[in-house]
């Protein structure tokens, strides 16, 4: 999950950094110090420098919520969380973080220990505030309470914030795959693949839509269809494990890797269908020495 939330949370600690550094705002040394660490690369040391900060001053909600930031890169969530309640209770509108970004990483703390309904109300109160204060940020907040939603099992709660986002914007394709998985659950995998479809006009380089078109198909019995997305899907997310997606080319080797091939050809990225082709072919051979024996 955190490969989800760290673009997210990437942009509020530049937010916070970029704005004190450039906009002329001047808190205390070590705070400043830290920020410049950061800058630099040297995370242990500006860790050093808010620990100070902190110790002088420990009501600086900026530096509560960048070391805050810092403890949830290291998965340290108890310290993370620590920082961003107190954060939070004592925020001081003077601060430069948004609490609408506060509540944002409360929610991203939950939800990165799959604690999906914990992390509910968090990111209720951060679309809600963020209205106010951080209007750019409605949709991400939102998507992410969907998906919170989702894996707790409300899948009619998880639909009208899709619905929601959509009302915000009709070419959301991150809502509109969210309502295409939700279909899919229910078995309606047509009305599932006008939404993909329709996402992908959006979007077609968004990766989750080849990963729900390759699940559809595939339940369809449509294998040709399903290798097809699955290439694409591998095409834009190249880091996920094959083993997610080699359930889907088992259904015939030799399709998946003449299509390989063929992109392969029009590629230029020749090592990652390398890489692809060598497993696939693999596995073929596994596979053809298991039926004989």
């Amino acid at each position: 999950m955190k490969k989800l939330l760290l673009p997210i949370v990437y942009y509020i600690v530049l937010f916070v950094v970029l704005s004190c550094t450039h906009m002329g705002v001047s808190p205390n040394a070590n705070y400043q110090n830290a920020l410049e660490a950061l800058f630099d690369g040297n995370s242990g040391l500006a860790m050093d420098y808010l620990d100070t900060q902190l110790i002088e001053d420990p009501g600086h909600i900026d530096a509560r919520f960048v070391r805050a930031q810092m403890y949830y890169h290291l998965e340290d969530y108890r310290r993370a969380m620590n920082d961003v309640r107190y954060a939070i209770e004592n925020y001081d509108r003077k601060a430069e973080v948004t609490k609408s970004s506060l509540l944002a990483l409360k929610g991203a703390i939950y939800y990165d220990q799959t604690r999906y309904k914990s992390a509910q109300e968090p990111y209720r109160e951060a679309v809600i505030m963020a209205k106010k204060d951080n209007p750019a940020k409605v949709q991400d907040y939102k998507f992410i309470l969907a998906q919170a939603l989702y894996f707790s099992d409300d899948f009619d709660g998880a639909e009208e914030v899709y619905l929601s986002m959509l009302d915000d914007d009709p070419e959301d394709y991150t809502a509109l795959v969210g309502l295409a998985r939700n279909l899919r659950d229910q078995e309606k995998y047509e009305e599932a693949l006008e939404l993909l479809e329709e996402a992908e006009s959006c979007d077609p380089k968004y990766p989750s839509v080849y990963k729900f078109k390759m699940q559809i198909y595939d339940k369809m019995g449509k294998t040709y269809e399903a290798i097809d997305a699955a290439l694409t899907y591998y095409e834009l997310d190249n880091e996920i494990p094959l083993e997610i997606i080699e359930e889907c080319f088992a259904q015939d080797y030799d399709y998946a890797i003449n299509e390989a091939k063929d992109r392969m050809r029009e590629s230029n990225d020749s090592e990652i269908w390398e890489t692809l082709l060598s497993y696939l072919i693999h596995k073929r051979g596994v596979q053809g020495i298991t039926m004989h024996i």
